[in-house]
């Protein structure tokens, strides 16, 4: 959570696009009987699985304290990222009296335009410009929310160290830009695809995924609390940094919630099983003796996630 103290806002907020479709979940079905399809490839149904379940674990969308503002009305809420229509939707019905615009940056998107059941305090902007880039005015927002700090680079752009951080800086620079003074911003980040007390052959599948899916992942995706920190530190317009850290066991260790949201980040991994076959030179049944070996170790040596806001 960031608090920034900036200068008078000079523009007024801009009348909402055309709304794009509500995802509906029933989160209280998440929370009683915790039945779902993980075991899907669809990546949609993914991520919004991950949503209600890290909600279920922060008991909360956000932990900025801007609730009452919220509940009052008139607030202006951006999300920054990819699929934002997920957790600005849910939002949106949590609080009907403010307004929600989520800004998808990425290609991948849950949104059904056929559907008219979306929110009509909420919308969803798709951008074609770089990562980094944010299409609004300045001082726009009351509060700006970005999770999984990952912006995606152009096509042109390498991942080298130099860029990636260029890119990160760019982007949080932008939300500075749009937002009011005395806004916040909140970054969710979870250490998805390093866990922590993993056995031998969890290590090696994750590595080899992070090394498939491109050059450089492995530093790319090491986006964690400390870096972002030293990034806002040095930007002059922040006024205060406070840090939550949640700890979550994975597997059985972690009942119900711990075994759905295993599933969830091991997904894309399953997903990829005949590539990541090649990549590696094993065979479907060598890497079906790995994944199941990998589900008793996270069992064995009480593998967990952490993830920050």
């Amino acid at each position: 959570m960031v608090h920034f103290n900036n200068d008078p806002p000079r523009y007024s907020f801009s009348s909402l696009p055309p709304r794009y479709s509500q995802i509906y979940f029933d989160d209280q079905e998440l929370k009683s009987s915790l039945i779902t399809d993980v075991s899907s490839d669809n990546h949609a149904n993914r991520l919004e699985m991950q949503h209600y379940i890290f909600k279920y674990l922060w008991q909360n969308n956000f932990s900025t304290p801007i609730a009452k503002q919220l509940q009052a009305g008139g607030t202006k809420v951006l999300e920054v990222g990819s699929t934002p229509e997920i957790w600005s939707f849910d939002m949106a019905n949590n609080y009907p009296l403010s307004t929600f615009i989520g800004l998808n940056i990425g290609s991948t998107s849950t949104c059904n335009k056929s559907n008219n059941n979306e929110p009509l305090n909420a919308t969803v902007l798709q951008t074609n410009s770089l990562s980094s880039t944010i299409p609004f005015p300045d001082e726009t927002f009351d509060f700006i929310y970005q999770r999984f700090f990952l912006p995606q680079l152009s096509s042109n752009s390498s991942f080298n160290s130099n860029t990636i951080f260029i890119e990160q800086y760019n982007l949080v620079k932008h939300m500075i830009r749009v937002l009011n003074p005395g806004g916040w911003v909140e970054f969710m980040i979870i250490d998805n695809l390093f866990w922590y007390n993993t056995g031998l052959y969890t290590f090696r599948l994750i590595q080899a995924y992070c090394s498939l899916t491109c050059d450089g992942y492995d530093s790319y995706n090491r986006i964690d609390e400390k870096h972002l920190y030293n990034m806002l530190v040095s930007i002059q317009e922040v006024q205060s940094i406070f840090i939550e850290t949640k700890q979550t066991p994975l597997g059985k260790k972690g009942g119900r919630i711990g075994e759905l949201l295993c599933d969830v980040l091991l997904q894309p991994i399953k997903s990829n099983k005949s590539v990541l076959c090649e990549y590696m030179r094993i065979s479907a049944k060598e890497f079906d003796k790995m994944y199941n070996t990998i589900l008793q170790e996270i069992n064995d040596y009480e593998t967990f996630c952490v993830s920050h806001r």
